[in-house]
C-alpha cells in the first residue's frame, strides 16, 4: 500500500521522459488509498520547480484515490529518506 521511488537528474540535467510514463503506471497499477512517495535527487543549482513541472501527473491523479507526494534529496540523503519514509508510513498507518 506503499510505494517508494528515487529518481536521480544529477548528471542528467533534466527529467527524463520515461519517469512520467513510470509515475503514470504506478498511479495505475496502486491500490485506492495507496501512498506513492517520489524522491527525486537533485543538484543546489537545479531549478526544482521546472523538475516537478516536468514530473506533473495532476491528470492522472483526478482518476484515482491515491497520495502522491514528491521530495527533494538534497547532499544529507539519507536524512531525507527516512524523514519521507516515516510520512509514507504514517499515512498509511492512518488509513487504516
Amino acid at each position: 500500500d506503499g510505494i517508494f521511488c528515487i529518481f536521480d537528474t544529477r548528471t542528467k540535467g533534466a527529467v527524463d521522459p520515461n519517469w512520467k510514463e513510470l509515475i503514470i503506471k504506478l498511479i495505475e497499477n496502486s491500490k485506492e488509498n495507496s501512498v506513492i512517495l517520489i524522491g527525486v535527487r537533485a543538484s543546489e543549482s537545479s531549478n526544482w520547480s521546472e523538475i516537478i513541472e516536468q514530473l506533473n501527473v495532476d491528470d492522472y491523479l483526478d482518476k484515482k484515490l491515491v497520495d502522491l507526494l514528491f521530495f527533494r534529496i538534497g547532499s544529507d540523503f539519507r536524512l531525507d529518506i527516512f524523514d519521507q519514509l516515516k510520512v509514507m508510513l504514517s499515512s498509511i498507518d492512518n488509513k487504516y
